[in-house]
């Protein structure tokens, strides 16, 4: 998939990015979450989540596949790691609890 970036100045060439589609971004943020289980990577599933994000739970399986993983193999980072990895990132760090049950209950339909 390619996106074309506006252009903001006239002195600045118009370009063209080729991107990753979101479902896909989707399914490699889940099988980087079962992997290995990073606090950045819990937010991303959970942003995706709200933005909506069309889930395709057969790209999903067979980026699992492909690292001889499993959903039952998600192991989720501690409310600690959660909270101190992120402040670093972001500007507001959103409920570890609320995430998880969100992310936990998307992960329960996908299985």
């Amino acid at each position: 998939m390619s996106k074309v970036i506006p252009q903001l100045f006239s002195d600045v060439p118009l370009f063209i990015l080729i991107i990753l589609d979101e479902k896909e971004i989707f399914a490699e943020k889940i099988r980087a979450l079962v992997s290995r289980s990073e606090a950045r990577d819990l937010y991303d599933v959970w942003i995706l989540l709200n933005k909506k994000v069309e889930i395709d739970k057969k790209l999903i399986l067979e980026k699992l596949k492909e690292e001889n993983k499993r959903l039952s193999d998600l192991k989720l980072p501690s409310k600690e790691e959660y909270t101190n990895n992120l402040k670093q990132l972001v500007s507001f760090v959103p409920s570890y609890e609320q995430v998880k049950k969100e992310v936990l209950e998307l992960i329960k339909k996908i299985k």
